[in-house]
């Protein structure tokens, strides 16, 4: 069409009235989405009902279900729908039993006594016995906390029923950490099992099947010991792009999102099927792993120039740095002050390019590149494959050291082949990563930072802070558990083992088909007791009785009748 046609068609008029028939198709799709009634006539009753499947979307790969191997990707969540420990962390601080129905330990701490509780069975139909429980132990000291293999004495089994554990040194923090120990057939703690496809818990629900690192399902498990779930089942499914997120979301293709971004709350909040949107703050932290055992960081000017010249204000909209929220909407409440929390070290690039003139790092030939003896200053960066909406944190990263003339490279690589074939053999600079932070878990910090930590692949060694760790473990009072992590912390800051980045925020948000969403709690103490979720009496999920023509027959005009937003979403 021609400029002098096309003014012709405006102005005859057929321009408008095909703009305002546009305008009439789109508001008899988003009427019922951008104004729903205030009481909308589902007959949804906030009653549970037997039966219905949760699907749940994570935003990485699932990877194993081996319960001691700390790392296992987003595979938490269903571990935590599979296994029960002991005991576990009770809302208002203390411990609740699970496994164990009661226990005891001398007033000086070297000896606990666990009874059982009977009639406890795994997935696979065996009651649960001492022995179960004590190779669990076995196992994740062994391979978890190897530094309480030095102080066990003996665990005994004197019946079917009771383990006895006996330290050599006082260990006041033990119950924090049995809580963390899940307890697993001993039949199945041999080399070829296969954790992947065949975990065996005593969960509230089992495997039933899955699709690599994709999906998996867990079905019920009717002789879970606190009774047979709500729940048929639950899909736990990878979704981790956000255009993929979010369409899900809209055509009520999932149910429980976990660990969204947090930038992307509002957008979670829009849709009117979701019951409510909870950020929350974790006990992990985002941080750079310096490795010190070669140059150029092995020199602590390097390590501190290079955390200077981060800026932490711009890094993401997903970490914070400062007051934790007061509310599970996410407002934040300025009284409420963190004792735990870290502070990143200061932004200040005049400071660090001072420091790493002092260490010799100059740009000798103009090129914008700092450089040493003709080698130029590059950082070898490493991130894990399931970290993935924490990435644009790596490229803010890279563009503020670019700005102080240091290179960096960075790769991603999965878990395996990071640990076997990169940190194990220190072929890294820094290594981006989650640590966990918390003075009632001793075992995670020791983990990372003792001297023969087995996650401490980057060769940091302090004395101090070997003596800080092995006391926390063996301190009772959480008090001066308290007091001996600020320590810690301040030491490690002072000899710049990391760089902090940012403590994590997770945003998770339910479908209003399902109840019990109270008794999932994702920050620390964690309260997963996923047999009490339940789907709400009247509720089907995916056929958008919140969304579509329920809510705009209550305008009469599509009443009865798909709307066009339901074809839109139905049509292949």
């Amino acid at each position: 069409m021609s400029w002098d046609g096309f003014k012709e068609w405006v102005l005859e008029g057929s321009f408008w009235a095909a703009l305002a028939a546009s305008a009439f198709l789109l508001a008899l799709v988003f009427m019922p989405i951008l104004f729903p009634p205030k009481n909308p006539p589902y007959p949804i009753k906030d009653r549970p009902v037997s039966g219905g499947v949760l699907r749940m979307d994570v935003p990485g790969p699932i990877g194993d279900l081996y319960p001691f191997s700390g790392a296992s990707g987003y595979s938490t969540y269903a571990m935590q729908m599979m296994y029960n420990s002991l005991c576990g962390r009770a809302d208002r601080g203390g411990m609740e039993p699970e496994l164990a129905e009661a226990w005891e330990s001398g007033p000086d701490g070297l000896e606990w006594t666990f009874r059982l509780r009977r009639g406890v069975r795994f997935h696979h139909g065996r009651e649960m016995t001492a022995e179960d429980v004590s190779m669990s132990l076995m196992t994740y000291f062994g391979e978890l906390a190897p530094v309480y293999l030095d102080q066990i004495l003996r665990v005994e089994t004197p019946d079917p029923y009771t383990v006895e554990v006996v330290f050599s040194r006082p260990t006041g923090s033990f119950l924090d950490v049995a809580a963390e120990i899940p307890i697993v057939p001993v039949e199945c703690l041999t080399p070829d099992h296969d954790w992947f496809n065949r975990p065996v818990g005593t969960g509230p629900f089992r495997m039933d099947s899955r699709k690599g690192d994709e999906e998996i399902f867990l079905a019920a498990f009717p002789d879970f010991f606190r009774g047979e779930p709500h729940l048929e089942g639950v899909r736990i499914s990878r979704c981790d792009r956000w255009q993929d997120v979010w369409w899900r979301i809209f055509a009520e293709q999932t149910d429980f999102i976990l660990e969204a971004e947090p930038k992307d709350r509002k957008y979670y909040e829009f849709s009117s099927y979701l019951m409510r949107t909870a950020v929350s703050d974790t006990v992990q932290y985002h941080v750079l792993l310096f490795n010190q055992s070669r140059p150029p960081l092995d020199d602590v000017r390097v390590r501190r120039a290079l955390s200077l010249a981060v800026k932490r204000d711009g890094l993401s909209e997903n970490v914070r740095i400062g007051i934790r929220p007061g509310t599970r909407s996410g407002e934040r409440n300025p009284e409420l002050e963190d004792p735990w929390l870290l502070h990143a070290e200061e932004y200040h690039v005049i400071r660090s390019l001072e420091l790493l003139e002092s260490a010799g790092w100059k740009d000798r030939d103009g090129d914008g590149y700092l450089d040493r003896a003709g080698i130029p200053l590059t950082l070898r960066l490493v991130a894990p494959a399931d970290l993935t909406w924490e990435q644009d944190m790596i490229q803010r990263i890279m563009r503020d050291l670019l700005r102080i003339g240091v290179r960096m490279e960075w790769r991603i690589a999965d878990q395996r082949e990071m640990v076997e074939g990169i940190l194990k053999t220190r072929d890294f600079d820094a290594v981006f990563s989650l640590v966990r932070l918390n003075p009632e878990q001793p075992q995670s910090l020791s983990n990372n930072f003792h001297s023969s930590g087995i996650w401490n692949f980057g060769g940091y060694s302090n004395p101090f802070v070997d003596r800080i760790l092995e006391h926390l473990f063996r301190e009772p009072d959480s008090r001066v558990r308290g007091e001996l992590y600020a320590e810690f912390v301040r030491r490690i800051t002072e000899d710049q083992a990391w760089m902090v980045l940012g403590r994590k925020q997770v945003v998770s948000t339910l479908s209003n088909y399902f109840g019990g969403f109270e008794h999932i709690r994702m920050s620390f103490p964690k309260r997963p007791r996923y047999h009490e979720v339940y789907l709400k009496e009247g509720a089907k999920p995916g056929s958008f009785q919140l969304l579509a023509h329920e809510r705009a027959g209550h305008r009469g005009f599509w009443a009865d009748k798909w709307t066009p937003l339901e074809i839109l979403i139905r049509t292949p």
